[in-house]
């Protein structure tokens, strides 16, 4: 293949394997990136950077409510119902599916910090700019501009630890000469040096690179990151966009059950203008929909604000501490990524984050997000919500939330 990585790879993908500090396990720091399984320490480069050493990654977290805003959510009933938007493999044996929870959300790689993708190290600060085109749904993108004789390096650290599990990586390149663009997953492990890389195509629209790898087992201390590399002496800028990690779970298809803490129907139930139990930041901003919800029961309304996030806020004081835990929510918006549903909470003081974005179809669809609780949850601390960012334009509809506890049969 005639990659301009071709005379590189030697010496910026294997010494920088060597030299990266990145990791496979949680680190002792407070910061909610770390605690959702990433961070933004960077690895040791090639030469010295040209920029600071950016701080870690604080995840983008709507205001958090007062403590005790809303009723308790009891313990979770007796009943019980089947596992829900488990996702097949191809050539998996059918008794084999996964259960998908966001890692790294686009919205974290278009966010600004310092003049680069929040949470990210660059290599070359110099190199990347905020970008004057649109990515694709009119995300934010990032404009970089290639090295002389250098390849220029996006890295995300995992802390998380996740050896032996699944993940998988997408970002969205804009770059009119191929094989100039890689996707790169590394690691190392008892096994040795783990690397695998997808590799752009070229033209002048808007490409999905992706990849998903299978990760070794004993993953080591301070390996695993995710990287995009731009080769040296381009002729045009790069475009990136909506880079974003995933992690997938491997389960026995029929194997889970759902044990609701919070039924769906309990949201359409009114309560002093929002739904019962919940909080609001703007009451004035959530009212009833004209709108049946999918569920046939009440909707709720979300209006916009040009300058502040609108978040409704379900806290949940059930222990739930070392479980698997599964929010749902049904949206409608015509605008995409503008409507957040988010896990959070506290372990020993960290983070607790998972989130997920809407399509922006302008019909419902429904937001799904799985997360594996640590051993111990901070009491009174965890909470569904969902947000409609900033300067939306047009107001979001909500209905049918849920909330549930998965466990094996």
């Amino acid at each position: 293949m005639n990659s301009k990585f071709a005379q590189l790879e030697p010496v910026s993908f294997v010494l920088l394997l060597a030299l990266t500090i990145i990791s496979g396990c949680s680190q002792p720091d407070a910061s909610p990136a770390k605690t959702a399984g990433l961070a933004s320490v960077p690895p040791q480069p090639l030469a010295t950077p040209q920029s600071a050493e950016p701080e870690p990654l604080k995840t983008e977290q709507p205001t958090a409510p007062p403590a005790n805003h809303a009723p308790a959510v009891t313990t979770p009933e007796n009943e019980v119902r089947p596992a829900a938007s488990t996702k097949s493999t191809t050539g998996e044996a059918p008794q084999q599916q996964y259960l998908e929870s966001v890692f790294l959300s686009k919205a974290e790689f278009s966010s600004d910090q310092d003049g680069k993708p929040k949470g990210w190290w660059v290599s070359d600060s110099k190199s990347i700019k905020k970008s004057n085109v649109k990515g694709p749904a009119d995300s934010a993108a990032w404009t970089v501009t290639s090295g002389k004789s250098d390849e220029v390096r996006l890295v995300r650290s995992v802390y998380a630890d996740l050896s032996d599990e699944k993940i998988g990586v997408k970002v969205f390149v804009k770059a009119a000469e191929p094989e100039t663009v890689k996707l790169a997953i590394v690691c190392k492990s008892d096994a040795g040096e783990f690397f695998k890389s997808a590799i752009n195509k070229g033209g002048d629209d808007w490409q999905e690179l992706s990849l998903e790898a299978q990760l070794p087992k004993a993953i080591e201390k301070d390996s695993l990151s995710v990287r995009v590399a731009i080769a040296p002496g381009l002729k045009s800028p790069i475009e990136l966009a909506n880079a974003e990690v995933n992690r997938f779970t491997k389960v026995a298809a029929a194997s889970m059950q759902m044990f609701p803490v919070l039924k769906r129907e309990h949201f359409a139930i009114a309560e002093d203008g929002l739904p019962k139990g919940w909080w609001a930041s703007a009451r004035d901003r959530v009212k009833v929909s004209g709108e049946t919800g999918v569920c046939g029961d009440l909707a709720w309304s979300l209006q916009p604000d040009a300058k502040t996030d609108v978040v409704i806020s379900r806290s949940v004081y059930a222990d739930l501490s070392g479980m698997r835990i599964e929010i749902i929510a049904h949206v409608k918006s015509a605008e995409k990524e503008k409507v957040v549903l988010s896990l959070n909470g506290k372990s020993n003081d960290k983070d607790i984050f998972a989130a997920a974005r809407n399509a922006g179809t302008g019909d419902w669809e429904e937001l799904h997000i799985v997360h594996d609780l640590p051993q111990e949850v901070d009491p009174d601390s965890l909470s569904a919500r969902v947000t409609l960012l900033s300067g939306a334009k047009v107001p979001a509809e909500i209905s049918c939330v849920e909330i549930n506890k998965v466990a094996a049969k």
